[in-house]
């Protein structure tokens, strides 16, 4: 700004001096005198081409002057001055073609503006009464040369300058009136695309300067270059861009031309209308909303105001998108001194949307932060606090809230959770602490309480105690992709007095000991325990205990289990297993039971007939699943030495049925009271659930045929989900087989 108006006094000092001395006819003198005035103002007189006034005209063929600082260059040629036509006691001037040049410079002139104000006042009434230049070119450091056509007279009210320039002209109107210190300017540029700017420059004294006007744009070229250089891609579709303002500069403040943001004072108030889009690695930011702001300009400080409901749309890749809404207004200030930012905000909002890949339903987040602060120091330290409040949906179902106060200091963001409710369990201790300094971070959270809270999460009611504790441990920068972050899961569950029905199965008194680790992939560092007092699946399993590895996607909620023990006391004896595994994804496993001890009593009390039986039994029964389905091939079941005794009481329907078949008849009289030393049966389940159990036994009845030697071969059939359900059904089964094994 003050090289320009330092170019303008020349320009009006040439033509002035010239018109002085055009009429003495002496060349010689009118070069000296143009050379001391010039001199005076800083600029050397390099080159100077003067003729002989021509019927009462002027030309010089050219002129280059440049400052004694070396920053300023200015080149003119085909200068005429030549009387005014109204008047031959007013002159005018018509010049060719004018280049300034502005070089990169270290150099600093202090600028006295009152001195300059004084001198300007004082010497418009000496200006020129007319003038044009044909071809303005006007070269600044590091931009484009601006060339344009300058065009300049007098009237009534004072002196007005107009330029054109552009592929669409550009105006640029100025109306200076002499009589009460006032400047105006009006400016416009026309085509697609327009600007126009009104500015009245009015200084009642000499100690201060006031700037009140309007800037109306249509031209992304304003707005882009007031916004800092941002990474990523910013694209604009302007509609409209109005600025109000009303400014105040005190002179004796100013020194150079930096000053001049330093010290004024006042008002701006901004709208703007249209559409921008912002696309970064990491995010997208998008607005086709009008925007309104308000400035404060003060010494050593700049106050902004965000207007309320402002909205914003944003994406992240990977994660989804979402709306960020200011429900009240948004003040920042920033300190030039201390080179520091600070901004306060209230109810803002933001809403994010995310559609997971296992359900068509999208995931709805809102965050409501409230009390919200943020100061950037100097030294690009950060402070934040903020109330937060969140909830996420799932199908417009409340799936989580939480409040929460996030803090930010020393580089280290620490986010608190006062009251976290995930779908009615509450969660007692929820921690997160992440450093910008060593971009690690950390996540703690715990439950203790009765485990109802999550009977939802399952097709069946459970019950009992529960403690979980997690911690979430990773490392990577927030502008970095987070799915690729080294992150680390621990998650401690303990059960306890777990009581629950699966499938119609009920358990009782169960205990949980499981330990999950890594990401995304989680598996147990050490064993899982699991055991159950009691598992009534038709007939009870008493004291059973597992042990087992497990690996857990939580995302695609796939598991893979691996076996170590299994252990229960059932029908009076004990089942086993060291050899199991099974994977959900494919739905495949296998299980080898070892039988131990089984009581025969209990095991035919579950035909529920009237049987009475000593011995026990031993086997080994290989399973295999196969998508899901249960399938058993040649598992073997034996009775262990000496054998025992079967004693079939058979209910009269039963008795009536065999009657005309004296085979049957003989099987029955025999198993009245069959003494076995042989029971052996080979064990074989289908896909269709029917189990098949081919059965020797060898013996004899002491009652029958004088006790001689018999071999059955049977060969049973058996649903065996239909046999469990009635089981299941019947509530004295637990009883009646405690009474029958106490005989």
């Amino acid at each position: 700004m003050g090289f320009v108006m330092r170019i303008l006094v020349v320009i009006l000092l040439v033509a002035v001096l010239t018109g002085a001395v055009s009429w003495l006819s002496l060349p010689y003198i009118t070069a000296t005198i143009l050379a001391r005035a010039i001199h005076a103002y800083a600029w050397d007189l390099e080159k100077f081409s003067l003729q002989r006034p021509v019927d009462l005209n002027l030309h010089l063929d050219e002129i280059r002057i440049l400052d004694q600082a070396g920053a300023v260059t200015v080149e003119a040629s085909d200068i005429v001055l030549k009387p005014a036509r109204a008047s031959l006691n007013k002159l005018a001037i018509d010049i060719d073609y004018l280049i300034i040049t502005v070089a990169e410079s270290d150099q600093v002139s202090p600028i006295d503006l009152q001195d300059f104000l004084n001198a300007y006042i004082a010497f418009l009434p000496l200006a020129l009464d007319q003038g044009r230049i044909r071809k303005l070119e006007l070269c600044l450091p590091s931009l484009p040369c601006i060339i344009t056509k300058l065009t300049w007279w007098h009237d009534d009210n004072g002196l007005q300058i107009r330029a054109e320039s552009g592929e669409y002209p550009l105006n640029f109107d100025l109306y200076v009136f002499l009589t009460d210190r006032l400047l105006n300017i009006e400016f416009f540029q026309s085509g697609e695309k327009s600007v126009a700017v009104e500015l009245q420059t009015t200084w009642p004294d000499m100690d201060n300067v006031l700037l009140t006007g309007a800037i109306l744009s249509t031209d992304d070229t304003l707005l882009k270059s007031a916004l800092p250089a941002l990474p990523g891609e910013l694209s604009t579709d302007l509609q409209v861009l109005s600025v109000v303002f009303n400014l105040k500069l005190p002179l004796d403040t100013i020194q150079q031309a930096a000053d001049l943001t330093d010290f004024i004072s006042g008002e701006i108030n901004i709208e703007a209308l249209g559409n921008f889009r912002w696309d970064a690695d990491e995010f997208s930011l998008q607005s086709n909303q009008s925007i309104t702001t308000r400035l404060k300009l003060m010494p050593d400080e700049l106050l902004i105001w965000l207007a309320p409901n402002t909205r914003i749309n944003a994406m992240i890749p990977d994660i989804g998108q979402g709306e960020v809404i200011n429900q009240e207004e948004i003040v920042c200030s920033y300190r030039v001194s201390m080179n520091a930012t600070k901004c306060s905000s209230n109810n803002l909002m933001i809403t994010a949307f995310y559609t997971p890949d296992y359900t068509t339903e999208p995931i709805t987040a809102t965050v409501l932060i409230s009390d919200f602060t943020l100061e950037l120091s100097e030294h690009k330290l950060m402070s934040a606090n903020a109330s937060i409040e969140l909830v996420i949906k799932e199908a417009h179902k409340s799936r989580l809230t939480a409040k929460a106060h996030m803090a930010l200091s020393n580089n280290e963001i620490h986010l608190v959770s006062s009251n976290l409710d995930v779908e009615g369990l509450i969660i007692d201790r929820f921690e997160l602490v992440h450093s910008l300094d060593s971009n690690k971070g950390e996540l703690q959270s715990s439950f203790a309480g009765n485990i109802s809270a999550l009977s939802r999460w399952f097709e069946s009611p459970i019950s009992g105690d529960f403690v979980v504790d997690q911690e979430v441990k990773w490392h990577g920068a927030f502008a970095s992709e987070w799915q690729q972050w080294p992150v680390t899961i621990t998650s401690r569950l303990k059960g306890s007095n777990l009581a629950g029905e699966l499938d119609g199965y009920m358990f009782r008194g169960g205990e949980l000991n499981l330990t999950l680790t890594g990401w995304s992939q989680l598996i147990t560092p050490e064993p899982v325990l699991m055991s159950w007092k009691e598992i009534d699946v038709g007939f009870p399993m008493r004291h059973t205990e597992l042990s087992f590895n497990l690996s857990l996607d939580p995302f695609s909620q796939v598991f893979h289990v691996q076996g170590i023990s299994a252990e229960t006391e059932v029908l009076g004896g004990k089942v086993s297993s060291d050899s199991y595994a099974y994977s959900s994804d494919s739905g495949n496993g296998y299980l080898t039971l070892t039988l131990d001890n089984l009581d025969l009593l209990q095991v035919l009390s579950l035909e529920q007939e009237d049987f009475y039986a000593e011995g026990k039994l031993t086997g080994r029964v290989p399973v295999i699943i196969e998508k899901n389905k249960i399938l058993i091939e040649n598992g073997v079941i034996e009775a262990i030495a000496p054998g025992g005794v079967i004693q079939y009481k058979p209910s009269d329907s039963v008795t009536n049925l065999v009657e005309s078949n004296a085979q049957m008849a003989m099987v029955l009289d025999t198993l009245k009271n069959f003494r076995y030393d042989t029971l052996s049966s080979k064990v074989d389940f289908r896909a269709d659930g029917i189990l098949h159990l081919s059965t020797s036994l060898t013996g004899s009845n002491p009652d029958f045929e004088g006790g001689r030697r018999i071999n059955f071969n049977l060969n049973v059939e058996e649903d065996i989900a239909a046999l469990l359900k009635s089981l299941r059904l019947r509530d004295d089964i637990t009883k009646r087989i405690d009474e029958k094994y106490a005989r």
